[in-house]
């Protein structure tokens, strides 16, 4: 029996894994594709980074949106500081740099009201590709079993968060803390678990 079950544990494992490399570079990069719009993958990075760990999902310290480009892209210094100007000027204009509260030799990076409507348009575009896959999957999933996948992946993502904490954590300010980072959800690499109102 306990044999059965290491099988049984293996052959999971060895599927799962496929299943989650397949994700992160084929379905992370079509919804990237279609989220971004005309942004590249880094621009569009920012901005998501941002809404999902940012003060009130408007703004972030530079020097925390420069660590976790270089997590994820291994993006220089002159790279990130070229992607957030090319951001910050005509056509563009969706974030504006400003000093820091703490410390003038800080910058923060703030999302300006064209950037919080693309945003919000990236996130309907992102919503609307799953809504799609979800009905697509209830031809031949009943809406509980949906739902346990669901609860899965949380319980997966909660996994990875405890074996790989993010190390660098934004502080918060005024009414919203690490729940409604969490309700935001997340960028290329989410450190944020939904919670079930999310879903």
């Amino acid at each position: 029996m306990a044999q059965d079950r290491k099988m049984r544990v293996e052959e999971h494992a060895a599927e799962l894994l496929e299943l989650i490399y397949f994700v992160f570079d084929k379905g992370i990069s079509a919804l990237g594709d279609v989220m971004r719009g005309d942004l590249t993958r880094t621009q569009s990075g920012i901005l998501w980074l941002i809404r999902a760990e940012g003060e009130n999902g408007r703004s972030l310290p530079r020097k925390h949106i420069a660590r976790r480009l270089h997590d994820w892209f291994d993006l220089s210094s002159p790279a990130i500081t070229s992607a957030l100007q090319s951001m910050a000027r005509p056509p563009l204009g969706l974030v504006r740099l400003i000093e820091s509260a703490d410390s003038g030799r800080e910058k923060r990076v703030l999302l300006t009201s064209k950037g919080e409507r693309f945003v919000l348009a990236m996130t309907a575009r992102g919503r609307q590709v799953v809504q799609e896959m979800i009905r697509d999957l209830k031809h031949d999933l009943s809406e509980a079993r949906i739902l346990a996948g669901v609860d899965f992946l949380r319980m997966a993502v909660a996994f990875f968060q405890r074996i790989h904490p993010q190390r660098h954590q934004p502080r918060t300010h005024g009414g919203h803390g690490s729940r409604s980072r969490a309700r935001r959800g997340i960028g290329p690499h989410s450190a944020a678990v939904p919670s079930r109102a999310a879903t």
